[in-house]
């Protein structure tokens, strides 16, 4: 048999393959809208039983896999084709675009690979919901958008190892990321066997996370530059650690809570993205024709510009909504994030200093300099690094600044000597301030987040309670 008519059946088949696979997901999917819209009922009461459908149910893990299977499977017979039969498509263009192919791949190349560290970056905040894994459909599919680029790269430009580079790419990619969905390791060890320079380091690493929460928040999807991505990738095994081994997480986790609640419910309320989306594929689609009308441009150079115009602009339109979702939340919680990264920073100078480590090998990337106990570099506008001070001995701020609650070695909040005096404790903030001997309850009327001040003899049955 000839070896042309041979290659030409095998990609029939493949193509029919796609073809029921794709029958088969819309069949899963109109299937499964009713649990779905039964869940997004209550979604907003119960946020872990719709991840969990998302993460765990099987028909969504099914949907997911026949999708990932259809998509390396149309790349696989995009390729084949167009390399052994280049007149059934377009392929092979790359004297079209001249000089702007790398250009091109350029472009494609840094969409693809930028994936990689959002997709840590969202494992990251996954790690603070209740969550013990990453959803499946999430671990399965965002890596496809390399077959998918391998695709577009092998259509437009023709070049056949960059196409298969980022096709092998995204098999990894896929391996590692439905590998690796756990986000609780086991690797709790007992107080005798703790490494203080990883405990230490992994704590850097959270308090990098906690601050970035703050106000003004950087402008992106992404709520960490690009520089702070990398430092909280390559941290994350010590990060790990320090959350395995220390109670201080859980403490944090406690009073951030209702931030991420927060969150959640402001994306599940906003209705003005999706206008926003239809209305920018709009504009992008009426962008470009008004420019292939006016310059007469080829059919694949309309092709690349709706290509780079509209990932630009969704992304910038999807930027400006997470952004102000993120600074309309961070504002509302700014005293309990500064509270909780206060805490931290208390308890890693503590344990610097028993553990005779060198704040310098322990640098913290922030965005504010109004923290106690740290000394700063300051690099730009809200782009600081901060150093430990180990000669810090009053735990309980000079300034008279309620927003701070320190905390011992072990996380928990500081005993006291019951001085006559008493404390004076915010009913919002729960921060602290000791009255002086000659100061008195009425010298102050409310807290600096604008909490109620209660006058007590003595912190310490307060603190036991909560």
């Amino acid at each position: 048999m000839d070896m042309e008519l041979v290659l030409m059946i095998f990609l029939i088949i493949l193509g029919l393959i796609e073809l029921v696979l794709f029958v088969y997901v819309a069949y899963l999917i109109v299937k499964n809208i009713p649990k779905y819209l039964k869940l997004r009922k209550k979604s907003l009461k119960s946020y872990k039983e719709e991840m969990l459908f998302y993460s765990e149910n099987r028909e969504v893990k099914k949907i997911s896999i026949v999708i990932l299977i259809a998509i390396y499977l149309m790349a696989i017979e995009h390729f084949l084709g167009l390399y052994f039969f280049p007149d059934l498509g377009v392929g092979f263009l790359s004297a079209d675009f001249g000089q702007n192919v790398f250009i091109i791949e350029l472009i494609i190349g840094f969409v693809t690979f930028s994936m990689i560290p959002a997709f840590f970056v969202m494992k990251i905040a996954f790690k603070e919901s209740i969550l013990e894994k990453v959803p499946f459909p999430l671990a399965a599919l965002i890596p496809t958008i390399f077959p998918i680029f391998a695709y577009i790269n092998y259509t437009f430009t023709g070049n056949l190892p960059f196409s298969l580079f980022l096709l092998f790419s995204g098999i990894i990619f896929n391996i590692i990321t439905l590998k690796y969905r756990d986000l609780n390791e086991k690797i709790r060890v007992s107080d005798n066997d703790i490494e203080p320079k990883k405990m230490l380091k992994g704590m850097v690493t959270y308090i990098t996370e906690q601050e970035s929460l703050r106000p003004p928040i950087y402008f992106g999807v992404l709520p960490h530059s690009l520089k702070t991505i990398m430092k909280l990738l390559f941290n994350q095994r010590e990060r790990f650690y320090f959350v395995k081994n220390s109670n201080l997480h859980q403490i944090i986790r406690k009073k951030t809570d209702t931030y991420f609640q927060d969150m959640l419910r402001s994306s599940k309320k906003s209705i003005l993205f999706p206008i926003l989306f239809i209305i920018m594929i709009f504009l992008v689609v009426g962008v470009c024709a008004v420019i292939d009308i006016t310059l007469n441009l080829s059919f694949i150079y309309s092709m690349c510009l709706i290509l780079i115009l509209g990932t630009f602009s969704m992304y910038l339109a999807l930027a400006w909504k997470v952004n102000k979702i993120r600074t309309l939340n961070g504002e509302k919680h700014e005293n309990e994030i500064k509270n909780t990264v206060q805490m931290l920073i208390d308890h890693g100078n503590k344990f610097a200093q028993e553990n005779e480590l060198k704040p310098q090998e322990f640098p913290i990337i922030v965005r504010h300099n109004d923290y106690d106990g740290l000394e700063y570099e300051i690099n730009g506008a809200n782009d600081y690094i901060g150093f430990f001070k180990l000669d810090t001995t009053d735990f309980i701020d000079d300034n008279h600044d309620l927003n701070y609650v320190h905390l011992n070695d072990d996380g928990e909040k500081l005993k006291s000597d019951e001085e006559e005096q008493g404390y004076l404790i915010c009913e919002e903030c729960r921060g602290y301030y000791k009255l002086l001997e000659d100061e008195s309850p009425e010298d102050f009327a409310e807290c600096e987040c604008g909490g109620k001040l209660k006058h007590h003899k003595s912190i310490d049955k307060i603190f036991e309670e909560n």
